[in-house]
């Protein structure tokens, strides 16, 4: 599947900035954030990035 890669990529930067910003502020429930992330980017499935 074309542009999954960057997908992917961009989830994974997503999530240790959320992991990192969490850690700095002692968010509580910091697995929250990269979850909403998660199912937020899985709804391009559609579309076609060329």
């Amino acid at each position: 599947m074309p542009g999954r890669g960057k997908n992917t990529a961009r989830l994974v930067v997503i999530t240790l900035l959320c992991t990192v910003i969490g850690e700095v502020f002692r968010v509580p429930f910091i697995a929250v954030f990269p979850w909403i992330a998660f199912l937020l980017a899985g709804n391009d499935q559609g579309v076609d990035f060329h």
